[in-house]
């Protein structure tokens, strides 16, 4: 009798920060959360704009924000 194990995926670590994203609406630097996972930075989901209010889900993350 054959018997399978099934191996759990691996689950990707992510780490928040602050940092400054590029807001495509008002074109200015804006404050947000970042997640930095294994992928790359990204903004973490329902960040809005501080300046206009948009949603920053797209936008460019410039700088990240932590110690050393």
């Amino acid at each position: 009798m054959l018997v399978k194990t099934i191996e759990k995926p691996a689950v990707l670590q992510t780490k928040e920060h602050r940092g400054e994203v590029h807001c495509l609406i008002c074109s200015h630097r804006v404050p947000a959360q970042v997640l930095v996972d294994k992928r790359g930075p990204r903004v973490k989901r329902g960040e809005r704009c501080t300046r206009c209010g948009s949603n920053l889900e797209s936008g460019c993350v410039l700088a990240l924000k932590q110690a050393a």
